[in-house]
């Protein structure tokens, strides 16, 4: 499928596809939610079908229903097998193997790496040389929300597809058709979603929304005082993920936007009251050297074990220190 937002550069890929020109990798990249791998599926049943056409697919040809049923010989989806587990070297030998097979319906063999920066450096090195050489009719799709995470070998043997969010006007009209809701939640959405629809529709879940609102409210006792560190950290190590990391990281963005008088772009509107608070006793510098070692665990995650327990307690632990300093200097 492709998205509204995403016509346009759908249609100078296509006609790179139907000049024979794709290159022979393809490294997708843009923030989680605008429709990445919905992209590398849609050129991956193009690149398949028996009968293309400029909107993709036909859908209708053997091929295509193979595609559709997951079962198409010629296609190869690597992905972690656990949620924010690493991609391991055995699982990128299987992916070599199977490019270097001879294509059971003749046209081309694709592999769709996602999240390419799931694999760890063995399995990212054990890649190079296919990357470098691979045979003939082969095309490569590697889609990530994290490049950096990627080393520079890989990303420099890949043609880079970057996904920005899209107008504001046009993901507002988007998101209220798709999930129904006012003007204004749409907007809140987004604001969260750093702009991204599809982010935008996951966090319209109550269920994920839920989540959200009591880690934060249970974060704001712990620096109220009124929680101990110890017993947040057990009550929320389980829940630890990628996504919970990000959330703590709009939050301490939205407290130095507002600590330095940019309320206009915050991500968090409907936390902007607490937030306001916590920014009047805020010590800048410590929140840059917190925002620094959460970039980190980022960056870990999902590559090496973190004992998340002990992740939360120091991200809290460093969060009170700076509102401690705060107060201090008010």
């Amino acid at each position: 499928m492709i998205y509204p937002w995403q016509s346009l550069a759908w249609s100078r890929l296509y006609h790179r596809f139907e000049d024979d020109q794709l290159p022979h990798a393809l490294l997708l990249t843009g923030y989680r939610g605008v429709g990445k791998l919905s992209f590398a599926r849609h050129l991956s049943a193009t690149a398949l079908c028996e009968a293309p056409t400029a909107d993709g697919a036909c859908g209708q040809c053997q091929s295509c229903h193979l595609v559709q049923a997951g079962t198409h010989p010629d296609l190869f989806m690597l992905q972690p097998e656990e949620a924010g587990k690493q991609i391991r070297v055995d699982s990128v030998r299987d992916l070599i193997e199977f490019i270097n097979l001879s294509s059971r319906y003749g046209r081309a063999k694709v592999a769709l790496i996602e999240p390419a920066d799931a694999m760890n450096i063995s399995s990212a090195n054990s890649l190079l040389k296919t990357l470098e050489e691979p045979p003939a009719g082969t095309l490569l799709i590697l889609v990530s929300s994290q490049p950096h995470r990627l080393p520079i070998t890989i990303r420099s043997r890949c043609q880079i597809l970057d996904f920005q969010a899209p107008d504001r006007a046009q993901s507002l009209s988007w998101l209220q058709e798709e999930i129904d809701v006012t003007e204004q939640r749409a907007s809140e959405l987004l604001a969260m979603a750093h702009g991204a629809p599809l982010y935008a529709c996951e966090l319209a879940d109550d269920e994920v929304l839920k989540i959200r609102n009591a880690f934060f409210q249970d974060a704001l006792e712990v620096l109220r005082g009124k929680l101990p560190v110890s017993q947040f950290s057990s009550r929320y190590e389980k829940q630890l993920s990628a996504q919970v990391l990000q959330w703590i990281q709009s939050w301490l963005e939205d407290l130095v936007r507002l600590a330095l008088q940019n309320s206009a772009t915050i991500r968090n509107p409907d936390l902007a009251q607490d937030l306001q608070r916590l920014s009047k006793v805020l010590d800048l510098q410590e929140i840059y050297h917190l925002q620094d070692r959460l970039y980190d665990y980022l960056r870990f995650h999902g590559r090496v074990n973190l004992n998340t327990q002990m992740v939360l307690e120091d991200i809290m632990f460093n969060w009170q220190s700076a509102l401690r300093l705060g107060k201090g200097r008010n």
